[in-house]
Parts: C-alpha cells; sequence; structure tokens
C-alpha cells in the first residue's frame, strides 16, 4: 500500500513568513542602531579637510611690476620764436645725431644777421679812426702841443669806440646763434616720440616739439615697498616679461634705488636696467619683473588656509583623537597659496586647512577624505 505525502497546511506557510519577516526585521533594527550609534558619536564634529607640512624649493625672489622708459631721452624744445616752416619727422622716424627735425622761419633772423654785421664792420672802423687820432694827440701831449683835457677826451672815444665793437660783436653772435636755432636738430641717435607741433604754427623760446629717445637700453621703473627694501640692493639680476611678447624673458639688472621715498605712497622708485638691441621694448609699456634675491632654500610650508591668528599670533589646528588641537607657529614668507613654517611643526605633521576660523580648541571634527580616498 503507497504512503501519501500530504501538503502543508496553510496555517504552516504563514508560520514560515512571519519567522522571515521577523528575521530581517531583526537584521534592519541592528542596522538603524548601529547607524544611530554612530551619528550620536559624529553630533557637533565638524567637517575639515587636512593636509601636512612639507619642506619645498622656494626661489628666493620678489616680483614687481612697472613701466618701461628710455635709459637716455632728449626734449627737443624751441630756442628762437617764429613759425614753423617745415617737419621733417613724425613719431617712430629713426633719427641720427645731427639730423633736422624741424625747420623755423628763418628769413627775420637772417635779415637781422646782415643788419648786426654792417654795425659791427662799421663799429670796427669807428674804432680804427678813433684810435689813429689818439695816437696822434697822444704824440702831441707828449710833446706839449696838445692839453691834458684833449687827450683825455680822446682816451674816452677810444674807451667808448672799443666797447661799441664788443657791442656790436655780442649783437652779431647772438644773432648768428638765433639763424643757427632755426634749425632744431636732435642731439643723439633715437626714435622720434611725442611730437607736439604741426606745420605753419607760431612758437616760442621754450616750447615742447617732442622727445628723442634712445632706446637701445631700456629702464622698469618699479615701486618697492618699505617692507621689501631689505631684500634688494643694485647689482641684482632680473627677468622682465611684457605682454606683447609672450613667452619671451628679457635680462636686466637693479642699477638704482632711491634712498628717499615718495612721501604720499611710502614707496621707493627703483630701476632695472634692460638691453634692448632689436628695440622691441618701447617707453610706456607695462612690464613684470622678477629680481633674484638670493639662492633657492629648503623650507617647511603648509597651506595658507590652514593659518589663523589671533592676537598677533599665529595658529594651525592639527587633529589629535578626533578633535581640534591649536598649535602656535612661528610665520615666514608667504607664497604661492603656501606659508612658510619656521617654529611649531614638524615635517609630515597634519594640519587642518578647512573651517580654521570656525573651529575651537578641543572641538570634535570628523576629517572629509579627499577625492578618489
Amino acid at each position: 500500500m503507497e504512503e501519501k505525502i500530504m501538503p502543508l497546511s496553510k496555517w504552516k506557510w504563514w508560520l514560515i513568513v512571519l519567522a522571515v519577516v521577523l528575521v530581517l526585521g531583526a537584521a534592519m533594527i541592528n542596522k538603524i542602531q548601529g547607524r544611530s550609534n554612530l551619528e550620536s558619536v559624529n553630533a557637533g564634529a565638524q567637517s575639515v579637510r587636512t593636509a601636512q607640512a612639507e619642506m619645498v624649493i622656494r626661489q628666493n625672489n620678489l616680483n614687481v611690476s612697472g613701466t618701461i622708459d628710455a635709459v637716455e631721452k632728449i626734449l627737443i624744445s624751441a630756442r628762437v620764436a617764429g613759425i614753423v616752416e617745415s617737419l621733417n619727422v613724425d613719431n617712430g622716424a629713426s633719427i641720427r645725431s645731427g639730423q633736422t627735425l624741424i625747420q623755423i622761419d628763418d628769413r627775420a633772423y637772417a635779415n637781422l644777421v646782415e643788419v648786426n654785421q654792417a654795425s659791427f664792420v662799421q663799429a670796427q672802423t669807428q674804432l680804427e679812426s678813433t684810435r689813429s687820432a689818439y695816437e696822434r694827440l697822444k704824440q702831441l701831449h707828449q710833446a706839449g702841443a696838445a692839453s691834458d683835457k684833449d687827450f683825455e677826451d680822446i682816451q674816452a672815444a677810444l674807451t667808448a669806440a672799443e666797447a661799441d665793437v664788443s657791442k656790436a660783436q655780442a649783437a652779431l653772435n647772438n644773432s648768428r646763434d638765433d639763424l643757427k636755432n632755426t634749425r632744431v636738430s636732435s642731439p643723439i641717435d633715437g626714435l622720434a616720440a611725442n611730437r607736439s607741433v604741426n606745420r605753419g604754427q607760431m612758437v616760442s623760446p621754450g616750447t615742447a616739439l617732442m622727445e628723442v629717445q634712445n632706446l637701445a637700453e631700456v629702464y622698469v621703473i618699479i615701486s618697492i615697498s618699505q617692507s621689501d627694501l631689505g631684500q634688494i640692493k643694485t647689482g641684482m639680476e632680473a627677468d622682465v616679461t611684457v605682454d606683447a611678447y609672450p613667452g619671451q624673458t628679457f635680462k636686466g639688472v637693479l642699477t638704482s634705488v632711491n634712498p628717499a621715498a615718495d612721501p604720499q605712497a611710502r614707496i621707493f622708485q627703483c630701476k632695472i636696467k634692460v638691453p634692448n638691441p632689436d628695440g622691441i621694448l618701447r617707453s610706456g609699456m607695462f612690464a613684470s619683473a622678477v629680481i633674484h634675491t638670493g639662492e633657492a632654500t629648503s623650507i617647511l610650508c603648509v597651506p595658507e588656509a590652514a593659518l589663523t591668528s589671533k592676537q598677533e599670533q599665529f595658529y594651525v589646528f592639527v587633529p589629535q583623537d578626533n578633535t581640534a588641537k591649536l598649535v602656535a607657529v612661528e610665520i615666514g614668507a608667504i607664497f604661492d597659496g603656501r606659508v612658510e613654517i619656521k617654529q611649531g611643526l614638524a615635517e609630515g605633521q597634519t594640519v587642518i586647512t578647512s573651517n580654521v576660523n570656525q573651529l575651537k580648541e578641543n572641538d570634535p571634527i570628523q576629517i572629509v577624505p579627499e577625492q578618489g580616498v
């Protein structure tokens, strides 16, 4: 006789389902309790990021900016009054020493030279005549044939005639100089710049006409603050760059440090001399310069974001047992987002780099790992 297997009754199926639900529920409760315990541990903790104090190689440089100017430049001004008859150069023109730049109408000056020349000849003729009369009267006076008064009169006439010749000579020389100065020339080689006169314009002595700039060498005119003045001295080398020629560096030397500060800005004007054989550096260009103030050194640094201060003392926070500990430090140079630590930290020590202005001593913290960690 075959034995029949009876199917489970419905109530037994429900018991199995209930048991499974109870097991899953217990597991969920344990997970929730564990999360709750973790949250209770981290309750009130600030999330922070960290970095390590590390040794870096720092070039001892001073970054400055300034304006380019010609080492040698001459302001060309009118020396005589008159109308500008011709202009021979425009801005940017290449000029040789002695070249005529401007011609002022010289007709009146040429006429004056002729007049003064005639006056000078007349004064000389009068002087020769008076000198002859003086010699004759002198002999007569010595022989007793002329009175003292007549001799004194001829002496005075001779002195006056000599003075008239000197005066006529001076007038002639001055008129010749004025005639010469109607031709305006350059005393140096260079480029014409800042021309401020036009043909037909009336000028007077002292009127600025243009500049001539010799750009074989140029200055970078910079300003140095009081705090940086101790880092520099003449003879230091510098690298100069300009926006007009990206990627190109021009070598220069610090040649001048003004010992007196500007009374308003309290800064010191300095000059970096740069050879410019191709003449591509022009006056007025904005330039950046890096002055090499010393040899490269290895220094201990932390990110500048780690630094905080209180009552003129600098501090950093270091993580210790999930709390923030305040450590006093002595700082040095600040550069490229880093700060030099002279005292207070060791290489490899961890510092907090975020929320440092909200942290207090012994605040609970939670370190946020870097992305990808």
